[in-house]
């Protein structure tokens, strides 16, 4: 199930992990939300946009919630989430971040 919104604004995403990830969209930035629910040490954003590296954005830990923004092309980005076991989340599919068009949306891949 698709979320679309116009580019400014929160993105919610559909399904079970929708009050875990957030992204918020402003000008050409989005600001990646991660609850943490499990206390991890450390939490890395990856994706197209960074070629999947786990060490090229590392997020910032407030309380429960992990943060880190990224200044984005306005095209289509796939990205998870990697801790520092190795775990992903989302397992399985990643996760699309559509920035081109009118509209943005996040939807499984």
């Amino acid at each position: 199930m698709a979320s679309s919104i116009m580019p400014e604004g929160n993105l919610p995403i559909a399904g079970d992990i929708e009050d875990r990830v957030r992204v918020m969209i402003k000008d050409n930035e989005a600001q990646f939300t991660f609850n943490d629910e499990r206390k991890r040490r450390s939490i890395s954003l990856v994706g197209s946009f960074n070629s999947w590296n786990s060490n090229a954005t590392r997020m910032r830990r407030e309380g429960r919630v992990w943060k880190t923004t990224k200044r984005l092309s306005p095209i289509r980005h796939e990205f998870k989430f990697i801790d520092g076991n190795g775990q992903w989340y989302p397992e399985g599919d990643n996760l699309v971040l559509n920035l081109g068009g009118q509209t943005s949306a996040i939807d499984p891949a």
